[in-house]
This record gives structure tokens, C-alpha cells and sequence, in this order.
């Protein structure tokens, strides 16, 4: 009688989350390396956003949940850290939108 032989399971991979320092608008934070996403997201407690730096709104949608409307705008955006990389490279302006992080409804964003 043949007897079915159970196939191991699939090794599972999972990548390191890569991080980098940077200054946003003149405030220093952690940012993590997200090259799949489609907009870059700050959280607001590195900005002020006042209606005139406002550029418009958008939908967010995250993984699970219903999409957010949240505003959009340029903030300017540096490598920080040590010495060696705040020389080599300027701000960069970099448009964005701006979440509520430690809302229960953006938790997933």
C-alpha cells in the first residue's frame, strides 16, 4: 500500500527592515525604507500643517481598513546622523502626506 508522504513546509524568508536618520523640516527622526510604497507617509508630530502648506488632499488606503483622507504636501527631507552624511547631501524636497501615526484608524498605513 503507498503512503502519502507529507511535503515539508516552504522555508519562510523574511527580510530585515532597513531604517535611516533623517531630518524632516528641520526635525531629526528614524525613517523606515519603504521602496514599495506609492507615496511616501510622515507622521504629523514632525509638522506643523497649516492649510496654506497644504497642497491638496488624498485617500489612503492601507491594508486593511477603510481609506483615510489625509493632506499632501513638500517637506524638506535630509540624511542625517553623522558629519560624513549631512556634507555629502543637501535637502531634498519631497512631496508627501501627513498621518496621524498614533491614530487607532491609521495603525496599519
Amino acid at each position: 500500500m503507498d503512503q502519502c508522504l507529507a511535503k515539508p513546509p516552504p522555508e519562510l524568508k523574511v527580510s530585515k527592515l532597513q531604517y535611516v536618520n533623517v531630518t524632516v523640516n528641520g526635525n531629526k527622526a528614524v525613517a523606515l525604507c519603504d521602496s514599495g510604497s506609492q507615496i511616501p507617509v510622515v507622521s504629523s508630530r514632525l509638522l506643523d500643517v497649516g492649510d496654506d502648506d497644504k497642497m491638496g488632499t488624498v485617500n489612503l488606503q492601507g491594508v486593511v481598513g477603510d481609506a483615510v483622507t489625509v493632506p499632501f504636501m513638500s517637506v524638506s527631507v535630509k540624511l542625517s546622523g553623522d558629519e560624513k552624511c549631512e556634507q555629502v547631501m543637501e535637502e531634498l524636497q519631497l512631496l508627501c502626506v501627513v498621518v496621524d501615526l498614533s491614530s487607532s484608524s491609521h495603525y496599519v498605513i
